[in-house]
C-alpha cells in the first residue's frame, strides 16, 4: 500500500492540469513552453511513483479521512499563510504575464509539484528514511528546486522550505495527495495579484 494515494480530487486537477496546458497556448508560446515543462514535471512525478509502485489510487474517502484531509488542509494554508504574512513570495514567472494567464499558470505548476514533490518524492524518502526525516528530506528537496527562482531571497527560500516540510507532513498524515494539491492551487491562486 503506497503512503499517499490519489483521488477523486487530486485525479480531477490532473484533468485541470491538461486542459490548462492546452488553454495556455492561446497566450502565446513563451507561456505555452513554460507550461509544457511544468506538465512534463507533473508526469515526471506520476512515472516515477509509478515506477517505484508509489501511484495508488483510491477514490473512496471515508468521512474519517474527509475530516483529516480538511483538518491538515487547513493547517497547512494556516502555515504558509501565516508565513506569507511576513513574506510577499511571487515568482517572476507572475510578473510578466497578464492576470489571467498568471493565475492559470499559477493553478497549473501547483498541480505539477504536488505530483512530483508529494505524489512521489515525500512517500518515496518516507519509505527510505521513515515518515519524519522522510518529509523533511521532501520539503528540503522541494525548497531546493526553488533555489532557480527564489535564489537572492533567503527570506522567500525559507518559507518555500517550510511549505514544503509541512505540506510533505500533511501528504503523509492523511494519505491523500489531494489535501497537498488543494492547498498549494489555492495558496498559488492568492499569491497573484
Amino acid at each position: 500500500m503506497t503512503l499517499v494515494r490519489r483521488d477523486f480530487i487530486s485525479n480531477t486537477l490532473l484533468v485541470v492540469m491538461v486542459v490548462v496546458l492546452l488553454y495556455s497556448a492561446t497566450f502565446g508560446a513563451d507561456l505555452m513552453l513554460k507550461s509544457l515543462f511544468v506538465v512534463v514535471m507533473g508526469l515526471s512525478g506520476m512515472a516515477l511513483a509509478r515506477r517505484f509502485k508509489e501511484d495508488e489510487s483510491d477514490p473512496n474517502v471515508t468521512d474519517v479521512e474527509v475530516r483529516q484531509i480538511v483538518l491538515w488542509s487547513g493547517i497547512s494554508f494556516g502555515v504558509i499563510f501565516f508565513m506569507n504574512l511576513t513574506v510577499r513570495v511571487i515568482p517572476p514567472i507572475f510578473a510578466v504575464v497578464d492576470p489571467v494567464g498568471a493565475r492559470l499558470f499559477a493553478v497549473l505548476i501547483a498541480i505539477a509539484e504536488e505530483e512530483l514533490f508529494r505524489g512521489f518524492v515525500t512517500p518515496y524518502m518516507a519509505r527510505g528514511l521513515g515518515r519524519v526525516a522522510g518529509a523533511v528530506t521532501a520539503g528540503v528537496i522541494f525548497g531546493v528546486y526553488h533555489l532557480a527562482i527564489y535564489q537572492d531571497s533567503f527570506s522567500n527560500l525559507l518559507v518555500i522550505f517550510a511549505g514544503g516540510i509541512i505540506l510533505s507532513f500533511a501528504a503523509l498524515r492523511t494519505g491523500r495527495l489531494s489535501t497537498t494539491s488543494a492547498t498549494h492551487v489555492i495558496n498559488n491562486w492568492l499569491a497573484v495579484r
